[in-house]
């Protein structure tokens, strides 16, 4: 079974935080892209729009003007 991380199951921890952000990485036209989202934020609006990002020696940087699929 292939699978893309995007069919994930809820897990019912997630009700309890105040927030869940997925690190997913994903086949974007035949490359793994590393795919940043924010599910859920309890009293925030949030961008849910997958987002790039790149683990370097400064963290996790986040791409906000970027989207994974268009």
């Amino acid at each position: 079974i292939t699978r893309t991380g995007m069919d994930r199951e809820h897990q019912i921890e997630e009700d309890l935080v105040q927030g869940v952000i997925l690190l997913r990485t994903v086949i974007k036209d035949g490359k793994l892209s590393r795919m940043f989202q924010v599910e859920k934020m309890r009293r925030l609006a949030v961008d849910n729009q997958p987002h790039p990002y790149d683990i370097t020696n400064n963290g996790i940087e986040v791409y906000p003007d970027l989207v994974v699929f268009k």
